[in-house]
């Protein structure tokens, strides 16, 4: 982070589990492996860094992502955006919140 760059704590908006409504990301029947689990990755952003820096970073140091804070984040199935949202908080973990689901209709 540049010396003229200064750090922001972001108020996350707490939000309560709703109902089920909205778009699903399918309407195919998965009886056979719904119970299957798979992993969903979270994408906040990137960032480049060299080595030398890497092994020299300390406690409370701040990385800057490559993403400003109003953009949507990617949700990643099997390395392909299934679906993006915003960060939220829900009873005091992180959460995203739902906000397009790739090919919905």
């Amino acid at each position: 982070m540049n010396n003229n760059e200064t750090a922001q704590h972001l108020e996350l908006s707490k939000v309560e589990q709703p109902e089920e409504q909205g778009i699903v990301l399918t309407q195919r029947d998965f009886g056979l492996v719904k119970n299957v689990p798979v992993r969903l990755d979270v994408m906040l952003g990137t960032h480049q860094i060299e080595i030398e820096k890497l092994f020299k970073l300390r406690a409370g140091e701040v990385l800057k992502l490559d993403k400003e804070v109003d953009q949507p984040i990617e949700l990643i199935l099997n390395n392909e955006v299934v679906a993006f949202g915003s960060l939220v908080a829900v009873d005091g973990h992180f959460g995203i919140e739902i906000t397009d689901v790739k090919g919905a209709k």
